[in-house]
């Protein structure tokens, strides 16, 4: 884990795929390559779903780059003043595009925000997986088993990393 030639295989997989070499809570910069700073993790239980369907990165870019949605410099202050993980402020300005190229991942969304003990809901990255703050891991785990009925993939987990549900199919 300590040599160095697997952070720089891990950079050609992408920019940001180094830091979960590591994991924790960090706000970086860049495409993902400059760490600003870490912080103290959000201790809460999320339900990570993803439909059947991929997200090309490639064309997600190119859509928002059509129809850009820039972030709000009250949230970026927000993010930047965050004491810790529990004061960041969720947001994706690429999920707008994500979810025009593939709009099943709006009904993931709305599906999600739906569900008994969800609060913050957000698309990952240029998806296809969405997330959702849970109110308890007993709320995550019935989300999982719900959108799995729903021919969903799905896990129950929490950001601290310390449990994770493997739900049977």
């Amino acid at each position: 884990a300590d040599d160095p030639r697997l952070e720089i295989a891990a950079t050609v997989l992408g920019a940001d795929v180094a830091f979960f070499l590591h994991g924790g809570c960090a706000l970086l910069d860049g495409e993902g390559e400059h760490l600003v700073r870490t912080m103290p993790p959000l201790h809460q239980s999320v339900v990570v779903v993803k439909p059947p369907v991929g997200v090309p990165t490639a064309a997600a870019y190119a859509a928002f780059d059509e129809a850009p949605v820039p972030v709000d410099p009250v949230l970026l202050r927000a993010v930047e003043d965050a004491p810790d993980a529990a004061a960041v402020p969720l947001v994706n300005n690429l999920a707008p595009a994500a979810e025009a190229l593939v709009p099943e991942l709006a009904e993931v969304r709305a599906w999600a925000l739906a569900q008994p003990g969800a609060r913050d809901v957000l698309l990952c990255g240029s998806g296809a997986a969405t997330f959702a703050v849970m109110d308890g891991f007993d709320a995550a785990v019935r989300a999982a088993a719900e959108a799995q009925r729903r021919g969903w993939w799905a896990r129950a987990t929490t950001f601290s990393g310390v449990r994770a549900a493997l739900l049977p199919s």
